[in-house]
């Protein structure tokens, strides 16, 4: 790894019009649906297994990264995906900088090619078969908001992953040969863009469930669920700053008016950054959730900082 892998995974996260992967997958899925329907000519049935491949990379890629970065025990068991990797000093560079995260460097250097690697990679951070427990995952919200009978969101594992090898192993024929003697069936490609779509909302969906296995459910729960950890979080960076402040006022007093400057424009920013982020859900029931959420990161950022200072003021290595 190097510069240049840094530099290409900022460039694909540029080129992301969502930052999470529901949003990426829906949308794309939802315009395949739309371009399917009005295909001018059998050639462009080509596209779509490029096309669905390449979002079903993407979505993992996500997926992985996300995973690695809520912490243990997936960030551990991530070693075992590198271990054949070496990082480099501008990785590492990078990394401290936050420019990208571990989570997304370690999604960006696995490979990609196969269902039986998507299985490979998420059974070690998950330690448990993924292409095993998926065919009974459950949709939380189908019963207990829906008040649905359970029913596994898969309806047929053996035909959902028998296409997704079939596309995969047809992308790779067309992405290196011209294969004038294949044709696609439109039958086919139809029954892909769905079994991909479907693929892609029960791994979600079970990813979200094993990281946050108790999140709620109803828009209402989730407002106040998002605002309660905000809270959490806030608290403790004010626990923090006041020690900071005390710390610093002990030692460097002549400092103490630059760090408040500091911290007071923080706060500003979380603030206007996390408006800008749900000004599109303005007088909307998410514009609570989507607010919130988006200061929390901001501000847990901003908390792991402060420890980071605190720690050197303890230790009298701030400079």
């Amino acid at each position: 790894m190097n510069k240049n892998v840094i530099e290409y995974i900022q460039e694909i996260k540029s080129r992301q019009r969502f930052k999470y992967i529901y949003g990426e997958f829906h949308g794309r899925i939802s315009d395949m649906r739309s371009a399917f329907n009005v295909l001018p000519h059998k050639e462009f049935l080509r596209y779509f297994p490029l096309s669905l491949v390449a979002l079903l990379e993407t979505s993992c890629r996500m997926l992985i990264a996300e995973l690695i970065d809520s912490g243990e025990p997936y960030i551990s068991r991530s070693k075992e995906l590198m271990d054949k990797q070496k990082i480099d000093f501008e990785v590492m560079k990078h990394l401290y900088g936050k420019k990208i995260t571990m989570g997304e460097f370690i999604a960006h250097s696995v490979a990609i090619n196969k269902l039986e690697s998507i299985d490979r990679i998420f059974t070690t951070l998950l330690d448990k078969k993924l292409l095993q427990v998926l065919p009974s995952h459950i949709n939380r919200w189908s019963v207990e908001v829906e008040k649905k009978d359970p029913q596994p969101m898969i309806q047929n594992s053996v035909e959902m992953y028998t296409c997704i090898k079939e596309i995969f192993e047809i992308r790779h024929i067309l992405a290196h040969e011209s294969a004038m003697n294949i044709e696609l069936e439109n039958v086919k490609i139809e029954q892909a863009i769905v079994l991909f779509g479907e693929f892609l909302e029960v791994l979600n969906d079970y990813i979200r469930d094993v990281m946050y296995p108790d999140q709620p459910l109803t828009q209402m729960d989730m407002n106040m669920s998002a605002c309660d950890d905000l809270t959490k979080t806030l608290d403790s960076i004010e626990a923090i700053d006041s020690e900071i402040v005390r710390q610093i006022s002990d030692k460097w007093i002549e400092r103490l008016e630059y760090y408040k400057r500091a911290h007071e424009s923080w706060k500003k920013y979380m603030e206007d950054n996390s408006e800008f982020e749900a000004s599109s859900f303005i007088g909307g029931s998410m514009w609570t959730l989507i607010k919130a959420s988006s200061a929390n990161r901001i501000a847990l950022e901003r908390e792991k900082d402060l420890k980071l200072l605190l720690n050197q003021l303890e230790e009298n290595d701030f400079c």
